[in-house]
């Protein structure tokens, strides 16, 4: 038996935006992992989903599809189904290129990515670990079959494949949270042209054939952080419904089209700006962009009418900002975490007693250099 761990991601910039075609943003990888256990098994695939609670859930892969034997509820399969995906599709592809294919066991967990409650309880903290989770799949799949994941050749294959079991599941997404969980670096992300993956994942025959070409104006590019850029994270005691905020989001684009792309075409020149401030270690310029990074998120909320920032994000920022750093929402807003970024260390301690005792949660995340 090996594991894989595959780190989680946090947003430095260009959230809602980055789900437009070649609009950039900045995504980090963080040190909250999930990981994926395999070994062989005799006559059956065998799934286990420690924080789905899905134990020996066993299956076969037949006709290109990936058979669950196990009696399931319909909540269950929706649980289940980035997982099912990630086996399925990886399954096909090595069938593509006339590996034999070994029955194995496979273990996951996301438990870090967890946050505890005082009364017992774990709540998301909107790491993306659904996303991890298929990149930890399709990796420990691959180096079963003996695949090294650690050279570039494979690190590209590996995002193909999740990006595309992970979009099946959610019929959207940039996959944004695949590439940093697949690369494990601070990176720069345009998203793919999702249309023309629709069309392709219209015609299974051939959909392995997509895991070895250029994606149509696919953007992924490492980005070095200054030194001593210090990033502080602070839970706002509610989870985020993504769908729910989405789906607002798109009714506005519907309803205010121009009004909509204003917005997100300055949350493209901030994250476009940030990203040359970054190049050039410009410290006070990295501040400000995010700055201005967060006034359009509150313009974005408002215009809206979508919860963007809630009471609790609003006041976490706040406390940043009176301690001279700049802070943001982080991912879709309506609760999750907001993060802040200072490069005085003094500044990190102070701000982190503050949002404790303004009844916000400091969580301990560190970037991956």
């Amino acid at each position: 038996m090996f594991t894989i761990k595959t780190p989680t991601k946090l947003m430095l910039s260009g959230e809602w935006a980055v789900l437009e075609a070649d609009n950039p943003c900045i995504v980090l990888a963080i040190d909250r992992y999930v990981w994926a256990k395999i070994k062989h098994s005799n006559e059956k695939i065998i799934i286990n989903a420690e924080d789905i609670n899905l134990k020996n859930i066993q299956a076969v892969f037949q006709k290109n599809k990936l058979l669950l034997k196990s009696k399931l509820s319909a909540k269950q399969l929706q649980k289940i189904s980035f997982v099912q995906n990630a086996i399925e599709l990886t399954l096909q592809y090595l069938k593509y290129k006339k590996i034999f294919l070994k029955n194995f066991e496979l273990f996951t967990s996301s438990k870090e990515t967890l946050f505890s409650l005082p009364n017992g309880k774990t709540k998301k903290i909107g790491l993306g670990s659904s996303a991890a989770i298929s990149v930890a799949v399709v990796s420990s799949i691959l180096k079963l079959h003996g695949f090294n994941i650690k050279l570039k050749k494979s690190k590209s294959l590996i995002f193909k494949i999740a990006s595309t079991s992970h979009f099946i599941s959610q019929n959207s997404g940039s996959c944004f949270d695949i590439a940093a969980s697949t690369f494990g670096k601070t990176i720069i992300y345009k998203r793919f042209d999702t249309k023309w993956l629709l069309s392709k994942i219209k015609n299974p025959k051939n959909i392995c054939k997509i895991f070895e070409i250029d994606w149509p104006k696919l953007f992924i590019k490492k980005i070095t952080l200054p030194t001593n850029f210090n990033l502080l994270v602070c839970w706002s005691t509610k989870s985020s419904n993504s769908k729910k905020m989405i789906l607002k989001i798109n009714q506005f684009k519907k309803e205010k089209e121009r009004l909509y792309f204003d917005i997100i075409l300055r949350i493209k020149k901030i994250t476009t700006q940030l990203i040359e401030a970054i190049k050039q270690q410009d410290k006070t310029n990295i501040l400000r962009l995010i700055q201005c990074n967060q006034e359009e998120l509150e313009t974005l909320g408002c215009a809206s009418k979508t919860n963007i920032q809630t009471k609790e994000l609003a006041k976490a920022i706040k406390i940043a900002q009176q301690n001279n750093a700049l802070a943001k929402i982080s991912g879709s807003g309506g609760g999750d975490c907001a993060i802040a970024v200072c490069f005085n260390n003094n500044t990190t301690k102070k701000i982190k007693t503050e949002w404790e005792q303004a009844g916000l949660i400091p969580i301990d995340l560190n970037i991956i250099k």
